[in-house]
């Protein structure tokens, strides 16, 4: 995938500003609107991880608590709490580590001066080589990073992410980097990335450098992977589920982000299966003064309380889903 990111510099205050746009965190005051967009989230991620289960995957245990994230809701007054699985193939969880992420860095990038967005990529490979290219480019681009600062003496900094995208047409793999610096570096990067991966395994049209602008600090912070290729003609949302395993796989418990220079790391879970207990306030939510439990129902794809009265009212798209196996 190739990105088309406008050239126009965008003010620090712009960037900032895309925080509004974003999900609040679990500690967060919400309103009926945010629960009804993690009704969507959990309708999202129970269609994703559906069959995943079918191939006995080594990450069925991972996939499992993806399915049965926040399944049940507790209220007391106008609180809400609920269970979260943290994985990445989650939904809802990745709402809110996307709000987390961009709260904790976007102002400490800003503070870094001009950013520029780069995007470093190879040629695709298949699904046998798809680790041992992971760990050929995380190498590689250590290199780099340690020869513009040691070599050419630039001390810049940034983030970095690493991402892994499908194309089922020839059914190979897409690792590919997305990194914010500043200094300037982006094409002393592209350089050096090409020194050592050479036509044809990396082209040079192939690699960007653009000004940053909130579109890109998006594309930086969203998931690590498309879970889903929709089919415009057929109008139909397409899952590749031994192709989604295989990724799912090749990033288990690897960090997908990783700051470098004067940007602080922040704790951000990845990959974590123990379960965490968070809390969020409902203003616009019936009052209640006793516990109620709010259990989830697939079939209704939302929270049911004992008398079968939906929380949200929330009501899935009209979407068709294929799955490949």
């Amino acid at each position: 995938m190739h990105l088309q990111i406008s050239k126009k510099r965008e003010s620090s205050n712009t960037l900032l500003d895309t925080l509004a746009q974003l999900p609040p965190t679990a500690l967060e005051k919400g309103s009926m609107d945010t629960l009804r967009k993690r009704a969507r989230s959990k309708w999202y991620t129970q269609k994703i991880t559906l069959h995943l289960f079918d191939i006995e995957s080594e990450l069925n245990k991972y996939y499992s608590s993806a399915y049965h994230c926040n399944n049940i809701l507790k209220q007391k007054g106008k609180e809400i709490k609920g269970k979260y699985c943290n994985s990445r193939i989650c939904n809802v969880c990745n709402r809110i580590r996307t709000a987390k992420l961009m709260n904790g860095y976007i102002k400490p990038l800003m503070e870094l001066g001009d950013l520029e967005f780069t995007t470093l990529t190879l040629k695709n490979c298949k699904k046998q080589d798809l680790k041992a290219t992971i760990e050929g480019m995380q190498k590689n681009r250590t290199l780099i990073f340690r020869k513009i600062r040691e070599k050419l003496k630039i001390d810049f900094s940034g983030i970095v992410k690493i991402e892994v995208t499908y194309n089922p047409n020839d059914d190979s793999y897409h690792p590919h980097f997305h990194i914010l610096s500043n200094q300037n570096t982006g094409s002393l990067i592209v350089d050096e990335w090409l020194k050592r991966y050479p036509s044809p395994i990396a082209e040079k049209w192939a690699q960007k450098v653009v000004p940053a602008d909130h579109n890109s600090l998006k594309e930086l912070f969203k998931y690590s992977t498309k879970f889903l290729v929709k089919d415009t003609k057929a109008k139909t949302l397409n899952i590749y589920v031994h192709a989604l395993d295989t990724i799912m796989i090749a990033l288990y418990k690897k960090r997908t982000f990783q700051t470098f220079g004067a940007l602080k790391k922040i704790q951000i879970n990845e990959d974590i299966e123990v379960e965490d207990l968070k809390t969020q306030i409902i203003e616009d939510i019936e009052e209640i003064e006793n516990y109620k439990e709010w259990i989830y129902d697939y079939e209704g794809s939302d929270w049911y309380d004992s008398c079968h009265k939906p929380l949200t009212n929330y009501k899935p798209p009209d979407i068709e889903f294929q799955y490949f196996l």
